[in-house]
């Protein structure tokens, strides 16, 4: 995900070492996120539940303009 021009967009599926790269080596770029999806264990032993998630890089909200939602228990 990459911000350009105030405009964002997703342009591709990047591990962190080529998303770091664009943030050192593509000056055209203002900022550059990462997101992973996947599914992941909630819980221990037999109270444990799988769901889906995504795993965020510190800057993916703030590039998108908008606030994480809070959780809480």
């Amino acid at each position: 995900m990459a911000r350009e021009n105030n405009a964002v967009e997703c342009r591709c599926v990047a591990r962190r070492p080529i998303i770091t790269a664009f943030r050192e080596d593509v000056p055209s770029l203002a900022e550059v996120a990462g997101m992973f999806r996947g599914t992941f264990s909630l819980g221990r032993g037999s109270e444990a539940q799988e769901v889906d998630a995504s795993l965020v890089s510190g800057n993916f909200f703030r590039l998108l303009g908008v606030q994480p939602a809070r959780i809480n228990s």
